[in-house]
């Protein structure tokens, strides 16, 4: 049975205010305060449900079902997704679970421990990446290597820079020189560029002086560097920057969608973002305020450029959105490829879905939605 909230939502927004002006997710629900209780109601003030909610001083995305998540005293721990802590905050840094294991800081030095809190790998580095394809990148007096799980080098650490491992590859630099080597810790992308970048899709971006192309997995650079950025390549399509216009490319280095947009993201999905300056000015300002839209891979626009701000890429259908309120900030949501709203941007900060949940912040509390829109339920 529903319970009635003591004053009806939308009938008395006004006695709401002082406290907690309730936000609105989506057609007939809100997110109100009851007390010190937050609760999600219909407009005539039914409580529909009661929402998890982590009251943390920063909680991060979901991995492998837990999220990692800082005290008020900035020590780290992790949680679940019913708020229960299951690693006690005791790390004085610590990063997210991939392949089973997470780094953490003990005493000044990285190891990396697992889902049960166990030190796996002893405290011995000086800075850790993640896990990767098995290996993860690690640092030893001054140069970087990468371990396997056991916590042994199988490359040795003689590295300036690295990047991870992704797609059997992974970025190393001696000097101002970046090249790739595979999982034997063979060069496999001689070390000549002045920068690179992951490797996705079968490609990556690389910069030669102040001009960037695209390197394949033999190391042939397979689009001439010519470009004056770029970025990933997804669903087989590059964005890249000419005369100060983005567009896409193929992977023949051709245009698909010719650069006219101010910015975008890379497809995901089959949508990219993309920035369009439009004809409005900003509010006491000269400048004229710019709009984020997606597109298709035909350059056909499928939402209308109604968002401002930073906005994410689509993952599992589901993308970030932000919108400028009339008071001048922005707030953030989330939509679906169609356009419509999985929460509307109504909320402080949101964190891109990941395993089916993201993350939402208002009033220093974080809540968790999954795919259909809902709060996570105590």
């Amino acid at each position: 049975m529903k319970i009635k909230i003591l004053t009806l939502l939308l009938a008395c927004f006004a006695a709401f205010a002082s406290e907690f002006e309730p936000i609105k997710m989506r057609d007939n629900e809100f997110l109100a305060k009851n007390g010190d209780e937050y609760v999600v109601a219909n407009q005539n003030g039914d409580v529909l449900y009661r929402p998890v909610t982590i009251r943390q001083r920063k909680v991060f995305a979901f991995s492998e079902g837990v999220a990692l998540f800082m005290t008020d005293n900035y020590t780290y721990g992790y949680l679940d997704t019913k708020d229960k802590v299951i690693i006690e905050p005791k790390f004085s840094e610590a990063n997210s679970f991939t392949e089973g294991l997470a780094a953490v800081q003990i005493g000044g030095l990285f190891g990396f421990i697992d889902k049960t809190g166990k030190v796996i790998i002893k405290p011995q580095f000086n800075d850790v990446g993640r896990f990767y394809e098995g290996l993860a990148n690690a640092l030893k007096d001054g140069k970087f290597g990468f371990i396997d799980k056991k916590g042994k080098f199988v490359i040795p650490p003689k590295y300036d820079n690295v990047m991870p491992f992704s797609e059997g590859l992974a970025a190393v630099s001696v000097g101002e020189k970046w090249g790739f080597i595979d999982k034997s810790g063979k060069v496999v992308v001689e070390l000549k560029f002045d920068g690179v970048d992951e490797f996705r899709d079968g490609m990556t971006l690389v910069r030669l002086g102040e001009k960037f192309g695209f390197v394949d997995k033999s190391g042939r650079l397979a689009i001439e560097a010519k470009f004056d950025s770029g970025d990933y390549f997804g669903d087989g399509l590059a964005p890249v920057l000419v005369d100060k216009r983005w567009g896409f490319i193929d992977k023949s280095g051709e245009f698909v969608i010719e650069p006219k947009f101010k910015d975008t993201g890379w497809f995901s999905e089959g949508f990219a973002s993309v920035e369009i300056q439009s004809n409005e000015k900003r509010v006491g300002s000269p400048y004229y305020k710019d709009f984020i839209s997606f597109i298709d891979k035909t350059g056909k626009m499928i939402i209308a450029p109604t968002y401002e701000g930073f906005i994410g890429e689509f993952k599992g259908g589901i993308a970030r959105v932000v919108k400028v309120h009339k008071n001048g900030y922005h707030y953030k949501g989330f939509i679906k490829t169609n356009g419509e709203y999985l929460l509307e941007p109504n909320f402080r900060e949101t964190w891109a879905f990941s395993e089916g949940f993201g993350l939402v912040e208002i009033d220093d509390v974080f809540l968790i939605i999954d795919k259909n829109g809902k709060f996570v339920e105590k």
